[in-house]
């Protein structure tokens, strides 16, 4: 094993993160939450050694001072992300870092009447009003959304490919051909080029993650819907998929999940067996 400090060790993790060009958004999450591990660091006078009790010791500070497993995780992940490092560089040995388990609680979605009035008001000429029906109609992530261009919508064949995801894979989703008439109109009405963001902000750049939650809260106060968060797009689609009888693998590849047991979550939330178990079985 090499002998360094955590210090330099955090200086290495961060360069290399620049090197890899992640997004903004992810470097503030590691410096928040790893910044808030080194403040922690027990003071013992001497270097905190890299290895496993100093993991534990701080997940077993977290787990006695955060009010739920979620923040705790969502804690933990960053300095887990920041100890795989070390073991990759040989700064430590290898251990398992296990987080806390979860607890599961529904999510929240659009009602049917929600859903009703966001195409009940769909209009080419109005960008919010698109974002909302294309988020709803293949639940992908802000960022996916983001970072797609007009030359990203293949019309032809009612698909969109995304340059950008949780992955870091590229990957295409079928649209229904009413949404795909939907964009074709937009893009003409909004003379928007093929080297053009699809959803460009006001000043015709990328949106921001915060940018686009708060124009997208905007438009749906406005049409009368009292919730908030891309996200919920995305649970809505997931449940509607569910509810219609998808299986978990399917819905993997609709919501790029890089492992089934994220799909099988919302199976499990969303699925229907139990309601159709009481329905027959029921005295």
């Amino acid at each position: 094993m090499k002998n360094i400090e955590l210090a330099t060790a955090l200086k290495e993790f961060e360069q290399e993160n620049q090197s890899k060009r992640l997004s903004s958004a992810t470097v503030r999450y590691y410096r928040s939450f790893i910044g808030q591990f080194m403040r922690w660091l027990p003071e013992t006078g001497d270097a905190p050694i890299i290895a496993a009790d100093l993991f534990k010791g701080y997940k077993a500070h977290l787990s006695e001072s955060k009010a739920n497993s979620i923040s705790v995780n969502t804690n933990l992940r960053a300095v887990r992300r920041f100890f795989n490092f070390c073991i990759e560089r040989e700064y430590c040995l290898p251990f398992k870092m296990k987080l806390l388990r979860e607890e599961r609680h529904i999510k929240q979605t659009f009602s049917k009447d929600e859903i009703g009035k966001i195409f009940k008001y769909e209009d080419p000429s109005c960008r919010e009003s698109v974002i909302a029906v294309l988020l709803l109609s293949t639940g992908v992530r802000s960022a996916s959304l983001r970072s797609v261009m007009v030359r990203d919508v293949s019309f032809g064949d009612d698909l969109i490919f995304f340059r950008h995801s949780k992955n870091k894979e590229e990957f295409s989703l079928p649209i229904p051909n009413g949404v795909s008439q939907l964009l074709e109109k937009y893009i003409a009405v909004h003379k928007l080029s093929e080297s053009a963001w699809l959803f460009p902000n006001a000043a015709g750049n990328r949106f921001d993650d915060v940018g686009l939650n708060r124009f997208t809260a905007r438009y749906l106060e406005q049409i009368g819907i009292n919730k908030k968060g891309i996200h919920i797009f995305r649970h809505t689609f997931a449940r509607s998929l569910i509810e219609n009888g998808c299986d978990a693998i399917t819905l993997m590849r609709c919501l790029n999940h890089k492992s089934i047991r994220q799909s099988e979550q919302y199976v499990a939330l969303y699925g229907r067996d139990l309601r159709f178990a009481v329905e027959k079985y029921n005295p």
